[in-house]
Order: structure tokens, then C-alpha cells, then sequence
């Protein structure tokens, strides 16, 4: 979109409010139209870098790894809401919404002869909860709870990178608080029925919500091609950086990136420490109000991984990027109301 054109639906953005005040809708919204989009892989090494682009529409090697990166919390959040949902039915307590957010990092590194550690941090959860009942038989109430987990690590044992997580040696540390709240004409009984939610519900999900993360992780070689079978690695690895892969340093010479991760894919495993930045897509969104969007190129970064070897370090990132032009709409909610662009 040009700059005129931006300037002119500014414009008419401007001209629109008196408008709409007038005749008492002071809403409108912009939808995004997608012209173009594709993932970037970008490796940077020795203050050099060398990119290659896949158009988003060839559903190719990036937009697999796309789609395991940004897959990863919501496996999680799976695993977590399954392990916990039958132990809170089983005390009449029920399960409104279980939800995982923040950015997560994988952490992988060699710690012995074939023996690893991952350590995956930045995990917030968030369950809403109800329950009702009676109190003394006599009095009932309705009461919602939530709990939140916030600053969540979760660390467990892999034989090697390849090779998927061992069962049994996950192990989480969290921040969780829990609160409650019941019909209004109850407020004077909240600081027993408080108590007595809190125990029913937090204690349930205290005792399996470990389990469940543990059981996510452990089958991550499925979610997470970084820690899955060797050739899903070697490939996940291997299309993020192929072999072609050359970065011009910043004394001319040529480094032959992709030989160098190709040649020494097995040194690279068993040496290096691997820090993986799980992201978000290009948010490619309504924008409510009259705020007119701001650009009309909106990126994500699905992933990006750091890799220490000895002697060496280099980064890769994955960016989702999407070209869009906006379409005025009077309320996305209601698109057969009549309103059009001024």
C-alpha cells in the first residue's frame, strides 16, 4: 500500500468519527486481506548471516517446523488439562478452562556420555474451576476458582538429543495462588467455603498437575522436533540450515555453514548446548476500533534456536512473515451491517 493511500484512509478514518458519534456507532473495524506470505530461515554466524525464504502456500519443510514450534504449549496444555480433568470430576469440582501462555525456551545440554538434560522454562497455567454444593447441608453456594502457575520450570532427563525424554525424570518447580469466589449472598461464608474449595480444587491439580506435564513432555518427540528420534532431529536441523547454506563474514571470506552442520551433525549433539525460543506466528488479526492498523507487513518469529559448540556458536531464526491490506468493516461481529469506507 502506498504512502498516499495510507494517508487517505487516515483521513477518512478521521472524517468517519464525527459520523459515527451522530448516529451513535462509534465502531468500526479493519479485517486483514493476505497478499503474500512465507517463512524465512536465517543462520548468523561470526557476524554473517545467509536466508532462504518458502512461500507459506507450498506447505514445505518451514511450515512444518512452524507448526511444531507453535505447537509445542498446546500439547502441553493438553497434558495437563487430561491428567487433572477425571481427578477434579471425581470431587464435583469442574474443569472451565485449562490454559498454557508465555513464550517458551528449550534448553538442551550434554551432560555426560550419552546422557542430556532439558530444562523448558517461561510456562504460565491458568485453570478456572467451579464447584457447588451445600454447606453444613443446608446452605448452598456456587463458587468459581482459579489458580494460576506462573514462572514454571520444568526439567527432565534425555539419553541423548535423539532420543525423547526418559519417563520418570521430569521434575517441575512453580509459583501457583489460588482464588475463590462464590454467589454474592454468600460473601459472609467465603472464608470457610473459601478454605474448602481451595482444598478440593488446588489439591486435586497439585497432585496431578506434575504428571500431566511430565506425560507431556515425555512424548514431546512427537510436538518438538529438536527432542524426538534422530532423523526427525537431523532433519528438523538440516532443513533449517541446508547444506547449500554459505555466510559471507565481514572480512569477505565465505563459511560454509551448511557443510559445517551437515559434516558434523553428531559432534553438534553430543557437544553443544541448544537454547530453543518457541514464539508466536505473524499475528495476522482484526483490528477493532478506529485505530487505523499501523503497516502493512506483520511478522512472527516461530522459533528461534541458539547453538553453543565448542569453538563455535551460531543462531538460527525462523520468521513468519505476511504482507496484508486492511478492509474497513462497520463490526466484525456483525459483518451483514451496512457501512462502508468514506
Amino acid at each position: 500500500m502506498t504512502i498516499e493511500k495510507t494517508v487517505q484512509r487516515f483521513a477518512r478514518a478521521v472524517a468517519l468519527m464525527p459520523l459515527l458519534a451522530a448516529t451513535g456507532s462509534a465502531w468500526a473495524d479493519w479485517v486483514p486481506q493476505v497478499q503474500n506470505r512465507f517463512y524465512t530461515a536465517t543462520v548468523r554466524v561470526n557476524g554473517g548471516a545467509a536466508s532462504f525464504n518458502e512461500p507459506r502456500s507450498a506447505y514445505g519443510p518451514l511450515s512444518t517446523i512452524s507448526g511444531y514450534a507453535l505447537g509445542v504449549p498446546v500439547y502441553i496444555q493438553s497434558g495437563i488439562n487430561d491428567a487433572i480433568r477425571p481427578e477434579l470430576q471425581k470431587n464435583g469440582v469442574e474443569l472451565l478452562s485449562g490454559t498454557v501462555s508465555g513464550d517458551l525456551q528449550v534448553v538442551l545440554t550434554p551432560v555426560s556420555s550419552g546422557v542430556g538434560r532439558v530444562e523448558i522454562g517461561g510456562l504460565d497455567y491458568r485453570a478456572v474451576s467451579s464447584f457447588r454444593g451445600s454447606f453444613g447441608g443446608i446452605v448452598r453456594y456456587d463458587c468459581q476458582n482459579v489458580l494460576t502457575m506462573t514462572n514454571t520450570r520444568i526439567v527432565g532427563q534425555i539419553g541423548s538429543v535423539g532420543s525423547g525424554v526418559t519417563p520418570g525424570s521430569v521434575g517441575m518447580t512453580t509459583t501457583s495462588n489460588s482464588s475463590t469466589w462464590c454467589d454474592s449472598n454468600l460473601s459472609w461464608l467465603l472464608p470457610v467455603v473459601g478454605d474448602l474449595i481451595a482444598d478440593k480444587i488446588t489439591g486435586k491439580i497439585d497432585a496431578k498437575i506434575e504428571a500431566g506435564i511430565a506425560t507431556s513432555v515425555s512424548k514431546l518427540d512427537s510436538a518438538l522436533f529438536v527432542v524426538a528420534s534422530g532423523n526427525n532431529f537431523r532433519s528438523g536441523l538440516h532443513q533449517l540450515v541446508p547444506r547449500e547454506s554459505v555466510v559471507r563474514l565481514p572480512n569477505g571470506q565465505d563459511f560454509r555453514i551448511g557443510d559445517y552442520v551437515w559434516n558434523n551433525f553428531d559432534y553438534i549433539v553430543a557437544n553443544s548446548q541448544m537454547t530453543l525460543k518457541l514464539g508466536q506466528a505473524a499475528p495476522v488479526d482484526v483490528v477493532r476500533g478506529m485505530q487505523l492498523p499501523y503497516g502493512n507487513v506483520v511478522t512472527g518469529i516461530p522459533l528461534r534456536m541458539d547453538v553453543n559448540v565448542p569453538g563455535l556458536s551460531f543462531s538460527i531464526e525462523l520468521k513468519d512473515e505476511a504482507w496484508v491490506d486492511w478492509r474497513w468493516v462497520c463490526n466484525v461481529t456483525r459483518p451483514g451491517e451496512g457501512c462502508e469506507e468514506p
